[in-house]
């Protein structure tokens, strides 16, 4: 079986991808366990927070690997917690670098932040500039681990496309 990981900034179409994905290639896929969490979170979060995300994400795609057969699509990875815990409190929590360090997945997908911004709670960098930036941190991420990737550009049937032919690459 083969995991893919659809990774990018905010508002780069990750879940809308992820989703689509699945079901075109009849796989199922986990959910970004961040949003579940945040959007039932009644308080602020804090640092703590973001290992038991990063605990639950390993959980879910543990899980729901049980009921995959050639393929699993995730959407978000590790990597996005932790540069979100270095960019917001400008620390990582050691269990959190561990987790990251544990994770790999066959393929990653890396949406380009060039779809338009779609306001979210939940989002925090609404500028282009802001998620330009992190498009070259995650791939920065992506090198420095020496992982397997692809770009996702553009929209619509280019995006779509683009994402087909990497997936099926990978099979």
């Amino acid at each position: 079986m083969k995991t893919i990981a659809i990774i990018g900034p905010e508002s780069s179409g990750k879940t809308t991808l992820c989703q689509s994905l699945a079901e075109h290639f009849h796989a199922p896929w986990v959910p970004e366990y961040g949003r579940t969490y945040l959007e039932n979170l009644e308080r602020d979060i804090n640092a703590d927070d973001l290992v038991r995300i990063a605990m639950g994400h390993t959980s879910e795609i543990a899980r729901t690997r049980q009921f995959a057969n050639e393929l699993l699509f995730i959407d978000t990875d590790i990597a996005n917690i932790k540069i979100w815990s270095e960019l917001q409190y400008d620390y990582c929590d050691p269990d959190l670098l561990q987790l990251w360090q544990e994770e790999r997945h066959d393929f990653y997908l890396l949406n380009t932040p060039d779809l338009e911004w779609e306001p979210d709670p939940l989002r925090q960098f609404p500028d282009l500039q802001s998620r330009e930036m992190l498009f070259l941190v995650y791939e920065q991420d992506l090198k420095m681990r020496d992982l397997p990737y692809g770009i996702v550009t553009g929209d619509g049937a280019k995006r779509w496309k683009t994402a087909v032919e990497l997936v099926e690459a990978q099979l």
